[in-house]
């Protein structure tokens, strides 16, 4: 392989360390009991060998047992995450090659490193990362979408690109190296270029991992095993068991597959299946009851982690223990020393959130990610150093505030979804909740404390923006209520949109535009006008900002696609944007920067103006929802996974250049 020219470890691991962030010494130990064990076959058997469970008790983020330092995670093009840290897109495997270097990859290209004391993560492609497998500290390899293949040696990551289709797992052993991924792509590392396997049973099979002891045996999970002895390959059935009693076929959609000898593999398919076990000759179920989904161990005992359940398997005993944190999918799991780290994810739909866990010696788990379980759908600032996010939680304390300093949680009686924040100014913050027991409730901040200020109707679906010029004028909008401020009270309005407002903005108490399904309104100061627009119900406003009176812009969705007007101080006109969905935020810094994201965009897309044309680019973080920009200085991006991340238009992205040639890789073996 020839080595390429990219960035040192010690500058990779060194550098751009401006957000330190100290931790507490863990305090949790381990204690609770283990559930009743049962054989590696299936049977019944006793509790012995099983490490201590974890207090059910024990915190979320409880700390690494030293203080941690993160360093910042930058994608190419300058978004940086700011919560959770180190960064918050979902980690796919995890490979410990010491008890203090801890690798795990994941999506948006993003690979996090842990030395002891330091986080790191950087942004290493363009694509998701879905597999690592290492021999060593200098022996590190990892896979992604695209034919994505990059190999660490200690000082360098070498780009090695292995074709163009998804690559989803990778392993080595014997001598060899494999990866393998979509299409049945299986192809071997000859150490300076990928050779293809002959050609398997089911060319359109999803290969999803990969794994062998000796090259005359190997293994490969996907729609079922299948098993490659050196020249030919085969599937073998694998049985289902009712009660362990073994009769009928099955082709499970396996996801990870790991062994400790010829005569001893396991595979794993997650929710729904059992695990199974390879003696040798068959196939069959070994347990049915913690819906494995990753699985690994050493040569003395194995582990398997599936939805909010462990169990490990040691001298022939599976013991099943409690996991707190409680991993609702988790991924990958790899054991160095003493230590035992898990990657997945925390939580259920949109409040999930990634997960890198580590348990220690004593028992101990710890997790590497910071921040809290949110979905944040809103985001306003005064300033730069006064910004607040908001959106739905575990336990509806889902509000968090940024002084300039750190993000932290805010206003602690406000218990409920955050629908939408506005403002005029650092004593002037209007929040909407809506709350279980009141309804909906309207929440305002004056630079000391919060209160109510008005809790609106039963009839009423809530609030989809707010937006003020000043303490005394105020504008919410919703799908069925619009709302002023005119003074100290809020009253009912009547705007004419044929149908409900989604967004609301303006310039001035005299000049505000609101939008939403079919229609535009403008208020003068004294009166609603109503522009209805070409497209009729087909289209909606769900966002709208503007650098001034005479640059006005509108984001939302025609059907399913994007849409985006412009107003020029006389009148609309739709502008040319590629589609990335259904647009949910516009917000920018000038009239020659700004941006608009679409919820489910693929692969963090987001739109950019430049003054002269809307381009795509990336964010490196996937459903973002809602944008904030402050004047000339900087736009926020918020969205699932508690993400906040900003782009620093005066700071490089991080990224290790890797500019090596493709590895050609031959016709496939006969």
């Amino acid at each position: 392989m020839r080595p390429l020219a990219v960035v040192l470890a010690a500058l990779l691991f060194a550098c751009r360390m401006s957000h330190m962030v100290a931790t507490e010494p863990s305090s949790s130990g381990p204690s609770g009991v283990a559930d009743a064990g049962t054989s590696a076959d299936g049977g019944d058997a006793s509790n012995s060998g099983a490490q201590g469970a974890v207090d059910a008790g024990a915190a979320l983020d409880a700390g690494i047992s030293t203080a941690v330092s993160y360093g910042d995670a930058c994608n190419a093009a300058g978004w940086c995450w700011e919560n959770p840290l180190p960064q918050g897109n979902d980690p796919s495997s995890v490979y410990a090659a010491g008890e203090n270097d801890v690798w795990v990859a994941g999506a948006h290209g993003m690979l996090v490193h842990w030395d002891g004391k330091i986080v790191v993560s950087f942004h290493i492609a363009d694509v998701d990362l879905n597999g690592l497998w290492g021999a060593g500290p200098d022996d590190l390899w990892v896979v992604g979408n695209a034919g994505f293949a990059a190999h660490w040696d200690g000082m360098n990551w070498n780009l090695v690109p292995a074709g163009a289709e998804d690559l989803h797992g990778v392993y080595g052993a014997d001598g060899e190296l494999w990866v393998v991924g979509s299409h049945a792509t299986a192809l071997r590392w000859d150490g300076s270029s990928w050779i293809p396997a002959p050609a398997g049973p089911s060319p359109n099979a999803d290969y999803r991992a990969v794994w062998f002891d000796r090259a005359s045996d190997v293994w490969v999970a996907g729609p079922g095993p299948f098993h490659f002895d050196g020249s030919t390959w085969t599937t073998p059935e694998m049985l289902e068991c009712a009660d362990f009693r073994c009769t009928e076929q099955v082709t499970p959609p396996l996801r990870a597959i790991w062994g400790r000898s010829a005569l001893d593999v396991w595979a794993v398919a997650g929710w729904g299946f059992p695990l199974w076990h390879w003696d040798g000759s068959t196939w069959k179920v070994s347990r049915i009851d913690d819906n494995c989904a990753a699985i690994g161990g050493t040569p003395d005992q194995t582990w398997c982690f599936g939805e909010g359940a462990m169990s490990s398997l040691h001298a022939g005993t599976w013991t099943r223990l409690s996991l707190v944190p409680v991993l609702t999918k988790p991924v990958s799991v790899s054991i160095a020393g003493s230590e035992l780290w898990v990657a997945g994810q925390q939580g259920w739909g949109y409040v999930e959130r990634s997960t890198i866990l580590r348990q220690d010696a004593n028992g101990s788990w710890t997790d590497l990610i910071r921040g809290p379980e949110l979905w944040l759908s809103s985001v306003w600032g005064s300033g730069a150093n006064d910004v607040w996010a908001g959106g739905d939680g575990p336990g509806g304390h889902s509000l968090l505030h940024f002084d300039g300093t750190a993000w932290t949680a805010a206003c602690a009686a406000c218990v409920g979804r955050v629908m939408a924040i506005g403002g005029s100014g650092q004593r002037d913050v209007w929040v909407e909740l809506a709350t279980w027991t009141a309804g909906i409730e309207l929440q305002h901040w004056d630079g000391t404390s919060w209160e109510t200020s008005l809790t609106l109707p039963p009839t009423s679906l809530g609030l989809s923006a707010i937006w003020a010029s000043g303490p005394s004028d105020a504008w919410g909008v919703g799908e069925n209520t619009t709302i002023h401020r005119n003074g100290t009270s809020w009253i009912s309005v009547e705007t004419g949109a044929p149908f409900g407002l989604f967004a609301v903005w303006g310039t001035a108490a005299a000049d505000v535009w609101a939008g939403g399904r079919g229609a535009l309104a403008h208020w003068n100061g004294t009166q609603w006008s109503v522009l209805r627009l070409d497209g009729g119900e087909a289209w909606s406003i769900t966002s709208i900002w503007g650098s001034g009176p005479n640059d006005v812009w509108a984001a939302g969705y025609d059907g399913s696609h994007s849409l985006m007007l412009h107003f020029d101080g006389s009148s609309w006109t739709r502008a040319g944007v590629q589609d990335i969905g259904i647009l949910m935020a516009i917000s920018g810094t000038s009239a020659s920067d700004v941006y608009a994201v679409a919820t489910w965009a693929t692969a963090g897309a987001i739109l950019h103006w430049d003054g002269n044309v809307w381009t795509v680019a990336d964010t490196g973080a996937s459903r973002l929802s809602a944008l904030w920009g402050s004047p000339g200085v900087e736009i926020i991006a918020v969205g699932a996974q508690g993400a906040i991340l900003r782009n620093r238009k005066t700071n490089a992205a991080f990224r290790p250049a890797m500019n090596g040639s493709p590895v050609a890789i031959p016709s496939a073996e006969p």
